[in-house]
């Protein structure tokens, strides 16, 4: 079985930062998309064997809600963190681990540590 981990973010230093530290912690490889709808595309591509442990999201908490990304996360047993975005100051609190701007290697690694106990 392949281990995975999904980033999405439409700004690739911040994926590219995520990335390294993710993939430094041993979760696996990396499949990045700048959008909810092309990381769908990504893991469609995925054999039945590959598993993504963590998917770790920079997309406005609203767009998320409604997105089918989050029913195909949800289905698979995904653990989910989100990376606060611009919108983060309205609406209702996400049921997922919020990392706030600006995003520090130590906070995800602790973060995605407690996730993934």
């Amino acid at each position: 079985m392949t281990g995975h981990f999904l980033i999405v973010a439409d700004f690739s230093i911040l994926a590219r930062d995520l990335s390294v530290t993710l993939e430094r912690m041993g979760l696996g490889v990396p499949l990045i998309a700048s959008s909810d709808t092309q990381a769908i595309e990504v893991l469609s591509k995925l054999d039945t064997e590959s598993k993504v442990a963590l998917a770790v999201l920079h997309i406005a908490s609203e767009e998320f809600l409604r997105s089918n990304l989050r029913a195909v996360l949800n289905e698979s047993g995904t653990q989910i963190v989100m990376v606060e975005s611009d919108d983060e100051s309205e609406g209702e609190p996400l049921p997922y681990p919020m990392l706030r701007k600006p995003v520090f290697s130590e906070d995800l690694e602790k973060m995605v540590q407690q996730l993934l106990r």
